[in-house]
């Protein structure tokens, strides 16, 4: 299996996390701003139609009925695609025939109506407005008080809020790019500087004590987790060279070295021991037997019962040995017996 680094890993959990997040982020913010920006170019919009009514209304009451020169002096406003006003038949007979069909829909309700549309390629913020008359318009007009005098249709051109808002889309996403890649640049730098490169230090650590090499590493002061890997990784070089040294005076023939046992689970400590233990007891064994044969007492064996393996096969073979000498020299000390009595015929059967 192809090795995983946990910097790359933490860059690849971290992108995903802050990409996941800034998106979120910038398709809110922007959401938000989109609106803010087509909320405020729909009330310039019905702003700018609500004071052309108004004038519109001001200029029927005085009498007025030819509306062109309003109109063209109203084309220069900025963003102003197109000012269409269409007067009723009480005030230019035959008009209302030029109604397209939201207009006649206005006219008809007498109810405004504003909304998004697409007009000569581009974006617009269409306001449709009845004129409605008043009571000054009823002297110069043949129109009761509420019924329309005329049509206002005003189309504001939103490209420009399109474009603020495609411009703050992609300066959003540039900083949400740049923001992700400068965040995972000081993540990757900082667990590379600080978790890392001990870790990577504590791998190499344990690699040389699998190979049996216990030189002796400088001591950590890190208090964390990673502090504590080094530490443990530290304990556990001290007790194979505590180990060493003690297998090397067993080897040497001391048995009276202490062999350090980290924990009832420490298995090679404990192991050992019991070792160390077996030595002693088959050395004690054997020298008991040397003893008694030391001072003649050729009858007496090792218990071969308290030991086992190549242990038990040692004190069998002292006990084979006796055996093979005491029988030899019990039957020579038979022989000599029976001579002593002037019985001269008596002979050694063994070989």
């Amino acid at each position: 299996m192809a090795r995983k680094s946990i910097a790359r890993q933490t860059a690849y959990i971290v992108t995903l996390v802050l990409t996941v997040m800034l998106t979120i982020m910038i398709v809110v913010v922007q959401w938000q701003s989109e609106k803010t920006i087509m909320d405020l170019t729909e009330i310039n919009g019905r702003g700018s139609e609500e004071l052309v009514t108004r004038s519109l209304t001001f200029a029927m009451a005085s009498g007025a009925t030819d509306i062109a020169p309003f109109v063209d002096r109203l084309k220069g406003v900025p963003n102003l695609t197109e000012l269409h006003i269409v007067p009723a038949n009480s005030i230019k007979p035959g008009s209302e025939a030029k109604f397209d069909a939201v207009e006649a829909e206005v006219f008809r309700t007498r109810k405004a109506q504003s909304f998004e549309e697409e007009f000569g390629n581009e974006s617009v913020y269409r306001t449709v407005v009845p004129v409605l008359a008043d009571a000054s318009c009823t002297s110069c007009h043949t129109a009761a008080v509420g019924e329309p005098l005329a049509i206002t249709s005003m189309r504001l051109s939103v490209e420009a809020a399109h474009a603020a808002v495609n411009t703050q889309r992609l300066t959003g996403i540039v900083i949400a790019v740049v923001i992700i890649l400068l965040t995972v640049f000081i993540i990757i730098t900082m667990i590379r500087k600080n978790i890392l490169k001990d870790l990577f230090d504590s791998i190499t650590q344990i690699s040389l004590l699998a190979k049996g090499d216990v030189q002796e590493q400088p001591a950590t002061e890190r208090n964390d987790e990673i502090g504590d890997l080094i530490k443990s990784v530290d304990t556990m070089r001290g007790s194979m060279v505590e180990k060493t040294e003690a297998a090397k005076q067993i080897a040497a023939g001391n048995l009276s070295v202490t062999i350090p046992v980290l924990s009832d689970v420490d298995e090679l400590g404990r192991s050992m021991v019991t070792m160390k233990a077996s030595i002693h007891a088959l050395v004690v064994e054997a020298t008991s037997l040397v003893g008694h044969a030391v001072n003649g007492n050729l009858a007496q064996r090792g218990n071969e019962n308290a030991f086992s393996g190549e242990y038990k096969e040692v004190i069998h073979g002292f006990n084979a040995t006796l055996d093979a000498v005491i029988g030899p020299v019990k039957e020579g000390s038979d022989v000599l017996a029976v001579m002593a009595t002037g019985d001269l015929t008596a002979r050694v059967q063994g070989e």
